[in-house]
């Protein structure tokens, strides 16, 4: 017991430098630091000093130096909207089937109306596809009687998978001046963008 402790104490780093058992463990668990927001620089400063300066005030919003465009960094969460809205897409689009917005029926779950929403958001995770122009087979426009080649979607596999609980996925995306950037965070459950237990079989009558 007295040499585990002694072994808790100090570490030998592979460089030869004796390090504290407690800054070694407890390291990682200290949040990294914001970015400071940088001051606006003078006209004679470099490209580089304006890509650090916008760079460090996008969550905020910021105008370009140079060429005076507003710049934004969002952060969306995979939310219960979202999630809802799939689970009424997949219903609907159970296999990939192209639907219109306006086809897919709402679903009473409980107390809470599940409509077909935000599938423009949830695109970003690739949980459905929007489907636009000549990929609208003509058979299609015709039985949903729309004369504008607008609001037709589709389920991916991802997010069948993604609804089914057989797979999880980045609770965030980053949007970039609404430009896809990156997914991150941990990884969400469709329970976890619920916020309650679920089962796509009780509401698929499967």
């Amino acid at each position: 017991m007295a040499r585990a402790r002694a072994e808790r104490k100090d570490l030998r780093c592979k460089c030869g430098a004796l390090r504290s058992w407690k800054s070694l463990v407890f390291a990682h668990e200290k949040p990294s630091a914001a970015p400071q927001p940088l001051p606006r620089p003078n006209d004679s400063a470099s490209i580089l000093a304006g890509k650090a300066y916008v760079e460090s005030r996008l969550p905020e919003g910021v105008d370009c130096p140079c060429c005076g465009r507003n710049n934004r960094r969002y952060t969306r969460t995979l939310d219960s909207g979202i999630a809802r809205g799939l689970v009424a897409l997949i219903r609907s689009s159970p296999n990939g089937e192209i639907v219109h917005v306006k086809d897919i029926p709402e679903m009473l779950v409980g107390d809470v109306v599940w409509a077909s929403h935000d599938f423009a958001k949830a695109r970003y995770w690739g949980l459905c596809e929007e489907v636009v122009g000549d990929q609208i087979p003509s058979e299609i426009l015709e039985s949903a009687a729309r004369k504008r080649r607008k609001g037709f979607w589709r389920s991916t596999e991802r997010g069948r998978k993604f609804v089914y609980s057989m797979l999880k996925i980045p609770k965030y995306i980053s949007l970039m001046n609404n430009n896809f950037e990156k997914c991150h965070g941990d990884d969400w459950s469709i329970q976890d963008a619920l916020g309650h237990p679920f089962d796509f079989s009780d509401i698929s009558g499967k």
